[in-house]
């Protein structure tokens, strides 16, 4: 294995060595084939074909032309209805997801503290502006990413944009092509049905939104208006001016209030529920959230963080506790606890599911498939096209981020005694007094970190923070190279940055106890904590421990909210606070012999 290494090693660093070229490791590992185009029976023949030019195929295709494979990447092109992209890869991320969202994000964070915008004026609102902001941001992504530009740059890569196509056998497809860009092809411009010869074929089809037939067809018949995420962001949409297009209305003198539901409380309903809530914020609009909870696959404290985020937002409501039932014809909205939402403007729905497979990360999972398709099996056998450390970032203002292994994860995992566990908020600290007057939600920020008792290798971590995702991508790192709290204490982080928060935070958690102190202490005191770490834990091994069905109760727990009801109609979302997860994490209260039941603590003791 040593030997076929040094080969693979000195195949990339002499490319232009007779013999040993990377065309040559290419052609007789890989065994690439010659483009060919064949004119009679309009056959394409590729090495790699890719169904679906979204994130993960866009880094499938690259992946596969950096191995000299010919690539076919193929997407659906202009249809009439309009319920494509208009000819434009990347998929919903560049065109109607994280590109435009994160656009219209950055005019609410200048909404929120009134700076002034070059593309505002006052006779344009802050909706309409951030809309034109996302558009202008979209097309110059647009650009970079256009067909034409990404063959220009990528001599093995053919995108071929289709009306419609399918398989005829296990080794072809029947295309009917309206673009096709290549390099090394004639360009074709005009419909024209082809046949595509692939050895290998990779579907990489991305998600899709999701609407309840029932609410669609309540919706129309009440003339409200719907969306998902793609319709609201997706540029160049004129159904949805009900929401950018809007300003304030008045009868007979007096102010029309306007009301729009949110019906999700995932990632992108908390992001957009904030931004509009921003944006809107001088048209008298309320937002209405409608949700079971806030963000229920992360951490109770993210949701905690979010529910805080959410409620700084005056216009912002909440019906946490629900969901969305019916459309009423008068334009309510009928919710799950049979309360009524009236005179609603516009439904926003959230909710997506991927249109195949799943996959943790697109870039990851692309790049993998396209590796173990072409590369021999002795290359890829220990590869994973599942990758465990993916950060999770919700951008909001600040920023909610997570990687590694949840509480209830560490819990489930190691048990209640074998991590540690400390959380240190932001307020109070320098950067947060520093930039109190640039952010209203300085203070709001705290970060957690995990780490296993006997070693102090870092388990998991989750931050609230103007740059959580930055936090989140360095703690990443240290994950997926299990690394220890010690050996982020030992690197320097600049000062004030928000990293210099998080570095403390791993600072006492290798001081914890009297073998971090050793190990502070130089090479001599390290070979003594060594023992007395191991020691220590043979010790917590040999005491009564909880069996596998206590310990997943106890990550059940950690994982759960409360919900308190507060007269008829009205419901507030309670998530544990940090007084509970302090009990939890301290064997206060669940780890006692004479503790039995699944009993939280009662919500007005919070």
């Amino acid at each position: 294995m040593g030997l076929l290494w040094i080969f693979l090693l000195i195949t990339y660093a002499f490319p232009e060595a007779d013999g040993w070229s990377l065309p040559w490791f290419k052609n007789r590992i890989i065994k690439t084939t010659k483009p060919v185009l064949d004119h009679n029976d309009d056959v394409l023949e590729y090495d790699v074909i890719i169904v679906g030019a979204e994130a993960s195929g866009m880094f499938a295709s690259g992946t596969a032309t950096m191995l000299g494979a010919k690539t076919l990447l193929l997407d659906f092109g202009v249809k009439e209805d309009k319920s494509r992209l208009n000819g434009n890869i990347g998929g919903d991320c560049t065109n109607a997801a994280c590109v435009p969202s994160k656009a219209v994000r950055s005019l609410a964070r200048m909404a929120a503290v009134g700076a002034p915008s070059p593309i505002r004026n006052s006779t344009k609102s802050w909706l309409l502006s951030a809309r034109e902001h996302a558009t202008i941001t979209v097309n110059k992504v647009r650009v970079r990413e256009s067909p034409s530009a990404v063959v220009a740059r990528n001599k093995n890569l053919d995108i071929g944009l289709l009306s419609d196509g399918n398989f005829v056998n296990s080794h072809e497809m029947d295309l009917d092509i309206t673009e096709f860009f290549s390099s090394t092809k004639p360009i074709i411009c005009a419909p024209r049905k082809i046949r595509a010869r692939g050895k290998k074929f990779i579907l990489a089809t991305g998600a899709s939104p999701v609407v309840p037939e029932k609410l669609q067809k309540e919706a129309e018949q009440a003339g409200l208006h719907l969306y998902t995420y793609r319709t609201l962001l997706r540029p160049g949409l004129e159904s949805n001016d009900a929401i950018w297009n809007h300003s304030s209305n008045t009868t007979n003198n007096t102010i029309v209030q306007k009301k729009i539901v949110v019906a999700g409380g995932g990632a992108t309903a908390c992001e957009l529920t904030q931004s509009l809530a921003r944006l809107s914020a001088d048209q008298n609009v309320e937002i209405h959230l409608v949700a079971p909870g806030l963000l229920p696959k992360d951490d109770v404290t993210l949701q905690n963080a979010a529910l805080q985020i959410l409620s700084a937002q005056d216009n912002v409501h909440f019906h946490l506790g629900n969901r969305v039932e019916a459309v009423l014809p008068d334009i309510g909205i009928r919710l799950s606890d049979g309360s009524t939402i009236h005179d609603a403007e516009a439904l926003l729905l959230f909710n997506k599911k991927p249109n195949g497979r799943t996959a943790t990360q697109a870039a990851w999972t692309g790049y993998h498939a396209a590796s173990n398709a072409i590369l021999p099996k002795l290359l890829t056998l220990r590869s994973k096209s599942v990758q465990n450390t993916v950060p999770r970032v919700v951008y909001t203002d600040p920023e909610l981020a997570s990687v590694g292994l949840s509480l209830s994860e560490c819990i489930q995992q190691h048990g209640l005694g074998g991590f540690d566990r400390l959380t240190v908020g932001e307020s109070g600290t320098d950067r947060s007094d520093m930039e109190s007057l640039e952010r209203p939600t300085a203070g709001m920020g705290f970060i957690e970190i995990r780490a296993t008792k006997l070693d102090g290798r870092i388990l998991g971590m989750c931050a609230c923070g103007p740059s959580a995702s930055e936090l989140a991508n360095e703690m990443s790192v240290v994950i997926q190279n299990r690394l220890t709290a010690r050996d982020v204490a030992k690197s320097l982080h600049s000062y004030p940055s928000h990293g210099y928060l998080m570095h403390r935070v791993a600072l006492s958690l290798a001081l914890n106890n009297i073998w971090g102190y050793l190990e502070a202490c130089g090479p001599v005191g390290g070979l003594i904590a060594r023992p007395g770490r191991m020691i220590s834990k043979i010790i917590g091994l040999s005491r009564r421990r909880p069996d596998w069905t206590t310990r997943n109760r106890h990550a059940s727990l950690a994982s759960q909210s409360v919900i308190v009801r507060e007269g008829e109609h009205n419901t507030t979302y309670l998530p544990m606070n940090h007084t509970i997860l302090r009990i939890v994490s301290k064997l206060d209260l669940y780890m006692k012999e004479d503790v039995e039941g699944d009993t939280l603590p009662k919500a007005e003791n919070l």
